[in-house]
This record gives structure tokens, sequence and C-alpha cells, in this order.
């Protein structure tokens, strides 16, 4: 199911650092800002990346690793993200007894204490309503068709592009794992899927996207793969999408633009419990009925990690954390301030969101339509 290449497979192997790192990594994972059945997941979800991470080194004590700490963990339940860990724990034999298994689909809360979520998706909606405006004369150009092609071609995109990772192929099924970048004891990686498609969309998902994670995890002094470190991980990535995309529309790039608008749709109209839903009551914007039309389950019954995709980035833009590395930090604070005066729709997201989430801060549309929030707002 999984083939290694060279330079991986070329490797000397260290049974020792393969052993720590695997225990490490499982370990990372099972630290989640959650509870209950949304932790169980969260971290069953981790695992799975663990075990990608395994198959890549082709280390075999690395296994022994994640056994150990999946038997100490004692997470039980694991729903889809169960049947994908046992899928590829069984490339090493039988799977052990102490592995979580599958259950039944999560029962999904309606979201009524989410509303900085709501909020968030309406700004977010609000900026995408501005990016579908933008018209230019650029041409689709063809971009590199491998992963570490991609993702050195994004380098322009991004505000603190990094190239000191490997791109490893893997025959692998791109429904198994959660990300392509990932911390591996031969150093930070970049998994390149034989069988995932590279179309249009892998410029913003590869190339932009999961280059800032690299950038990111290759500044980053702690992991960033898991838990915490995986929420600022996420907010950094889609702060990158973000600023991209008012950079692209400011200089006329419009159908580079309208790919990440793709993108920002799909963050929103993913997230579980009727948030898009929420959103979209009494909003006149177009952005979020696409938000309606875009709904899936990939986020189903992880709540916390799907509105950091949206809330998260708007935080780290409007400077109300310090999660990034100093560095990434200022990069990303030096483009966004220029962004925001080159495209007025930027800086319209950068008041709503630095202002924070009262009644007394509104978005264009919320000044329109005075009158539609829901009882969220209360």
């Amino acid at each position: 199911m999984l083939t290694r290449v060279a330079p991986l497979a070329t490797t000397p192997p260290d049974l020792d650092r393969d052993y720590r790192w695997a225990v490490a990594a499982a370990r990372a994972a099972a630290d989640v800002p959650a509870l209950g059945a949304e932790a169980e997941l969260w971290i069953v979800r981790g695992w799975v990346d663990v075990a990608v991470g395994c198959a890549v080194a082709g280390s075999a004590v690395t296994v022994v690793g994640l056994d150990d700490v999946v038997r100490e963990t004692d997470v039980s339940y694991g729903w889809r993200f169960a049947q994908r860990l046992r899928l590829l724990r069984g490339q090493w034999g039988p799977v052990p007894r102490w592995y979580p298994e599958c259950g039944s689909a999560p029962v999904e809360a309606d979201g009524v204490d989410r509303w900085e979520t709501v909020r968030a998706s309406r700004i977010v909606a609000d900026f995408c309503d501005a990016l579908a405006a933008v018209e230019g004369p650029d041409s689709y150009a063809t971009w590199p068709a491998t992963t570490g092609e991609l993702i050195r071609h994004a380098s322009r995109y991004r505000p603190s592009p990094a190239h000191a990772f490997r791109v490893v192929d893997c025959d692998l099924d791109p429904g198994l794992p959660g990300r392509m970048w990932m911390r591996l004891p031969q150093g930070a990686a970049a998994l390149h899927l034989a069988r995932r498609p590279v179309d249009r969309a892998a410029i913003v998902r590869t190339g932009i996207h999961e280059g800032a994670h690299l950038d990111h995890l290759l500044a980053a002094p702690n992991p960033i793969e898991c838990g915490v470190g995986l929420l600022a991980a996420e907010s950094y990535a889609m702060a990158v999408e973000i600023l991209a995309a008012a950079e692209c529309a400011a200089r006329g790039e419009a159908k580079l633009t309208a790919m990440l608008r793709a993108g920002l749709v799909e963050r929103v109209g993913r997230l579980p419990g009727g948030i898009a839903e929420r959103a979209a009551r009494g909003w006149p914007s177009a952005s979020l009925r696409a938000m309606l039309a875009t709904g899936s389950s990939r986020f189903a019954g992880l709540p916390t990690l799907a509105d950091n995709y949206v809330v998260g980035p708007l935080r780290l833009l409007a400077g109300r954390t310090t999660m990034l590395p100093p560095q990434l930090q200022h990069d990303l604070g030096r483009r966004w301030h220029a962004a925001t005066t080159a495209f007025p729709a930027a800086l319209a997201l950068a008041e709503a969101a630095a202002v924070g989430w009262g009644s007394d801060t509104e978005t264009a549309s919320e000044r329109a339509n005075p009158s539609t929030l829901d009882e969220g707002s209360r």
C-alpha cells in the first residue's frame, strides 16, 4: 500500500532514534485541547499520521513505539479514524487488541456556543465576496506537477519560504493521512502521493498551504504537528492563504485569486454543527451560499479543530496571539500590512478581526443588515 523511495531508503537505521521519535510523536498526538468523544477522535486522528510516518520512515521499531503509546493511553473509540489507523497498522502484522475500535459516527452539537466561529465565518465570507469581484488579464500558468516543485514554485506567495525539507513519494490512498507534512526521524518531509490528483487546486493545497506548514515546521522550536501545536500550525497556514488571496487580488491575478477563494469557501462549508447555516441566516453573501453548498463530513466530531481553520487565522492576522516563532510573526505581519494597503477588503477583514467579536463591531454585511444577528450573539 505504501512504497518508500530515496532519500529515506538510503538513510542508515538508528533504532533508538526511531523508537524515541515514535513514542514522542504518539504521546504528542494524545495531548489534545478537547474533552470526551472529541478528544478520542482527535487523538486517533493524530495516531493515523504517526502511523503514516512509521511507514514512510521504514523502521519497524517505530511501530513498537506507537504500539506502546496506544496501549498506555487506553483510547477505545475512534470512528473512521480508527479504521484508518488499523488499516495502516495492519501492514506490520496483526493489529494489537488494545487498538481503538471504530464505533458509531459522532453526534454533532448544534453549535449554540460557537458564536465566535459564526462571526468569523461572516468576516471570511465578506472577504470572499470581494475576492469574487476581482478581474485581471492574467492567464492560468502551468505549475509543476510534483510536490517539491509546487512548494518551491509557490515561495513568492509565502512570507517565510524555507527549503530544507525532503520529498517522499508514496503510493498511499490520499484519504488515509490527515496531513502531508511531518517531522520524521530523518527530518522534515513533505509526502508526494502518487494517487492524489495534481489539479489546479493543488497550487493552493500543496504549494501554498502545505508549503506554509513546512515553513512553520522548520522554524518552530517545538513540535507543531499535534494538539495545541496543530492549532497554531493551521492558523498560520490559513493566514498565509488569506494573505496570498489579498496579494493576488491586489495584483489582478484573477484565476489564482479564485482558487484561493474556493479554498476559503470550503473551510467554512465543512464546519460541523450547522455553523455555515447559522452564518448564512439573512446574510446577503454569495460566498456564504457557496459555503452551504460545499459541506462535508471531513471534520465531523472535531469542532475545535475545524473552527480553528476560520477563527485562528483571523486572530493571528489581528495580532491577538503570539503563537508563531518571531521571524514568522514579523514576516507575516509585514506582508499583511502591505496587503491591507493594497486591497481594501483585506483592510476591512483586518479591522473586523482586530476590534474583537462584541456587538459593537460589524462587518460590511452587518452594517447593511443590523437585524440579522441570531440568538448566538446574546
